[in-house]
């Protein structure tokens, strides 16, 4: 499915968005969405390159600053002039202008390579959320759902959305309901890590 921005199916109506992420309460989201959203979980990955640094933060998942740290980080194993520009450059701003330019001159910039940045993505916000394990768990999931656009191949472990299997909730224990969302999230995990050639 198309990761393409949207708005949240109902009950939710006319939420407001700040930065980009969704906020019911009408309270400010930033410090959840600096929990979702750690620069590490870019920063940290080999399987991250350029374009999806230009996507993360083009499509408003990361602060513009993360191109600056990205190209720190990996100026050991690449030491391209055009990492050399972008470390030079005076502001955040500044370094996105010239990664653009460089995706540009690259023919990095288009659909397919968008898709698979973002899918990319978002296996590695939902993999770090799993493995931090915390109680806030199904909640930061459904905010990462709602980012992407809602995609339907979440829908299993999104704690609001309706069962498609005859499943009654209600008839089982939280722990069992909970137990059943963290298989198909799992599942959910394997599959595209198999699908983005993680696992090689």
């Amino acid at each position: 499915h198309s990761l393409v921005r949207v708005q949240p199916p109902q009950p939710f109506r006319k939420p407001l968005i700040f930065n980009g992420f969704f906020d019911f309460r009408g309270n400010c989201m930033q410090n959840i969405a600096d929990e979702i959203y750690k620069k590490s979980i870019l920063l940290d990955n080999k399987s991250v390159s350029w374009a999806d640094v230009y996507y993360a933060v083009k499509e408003n998942f990361f602060p513009a600053d993360i191109v600056k740290d990205y190209a720190f980080h990996t100026v050991e194993t690449n030491s391209s002039d055009d990492v050399y520009e972008i470390l030079v450059s005076e502001n955040p701003a500044e370094a996105f202008d010239m990664l653009e330019t460089q995706m540009r001159r690259q023919q990095q910039i288009n659909e397919k390579q968008r898709e698979r940045s973002l899918r990319l993505i978002r296996f590695l916000v939902l993999k770090n959320i799993l493995n931090e394990n915390s109680d806030a768990l199904f909640e930061k999931a459904a905010i990462v759902y709602e980012d992407m656009g809602c995609p339907e191949d979440m829908d299993s472990f999104v704690y609001y959305m309706p069962n498609k299997d005859g499943y009654k909730p209600e008839k089982h224990t939280k722990k069992e309901n909970k137990d059943r969302m963290l298989t198909f999230m799992k599942k959910f995990l394997d599959n595209e890590e198999n699908a983005l050639n993680l696992n090689q």
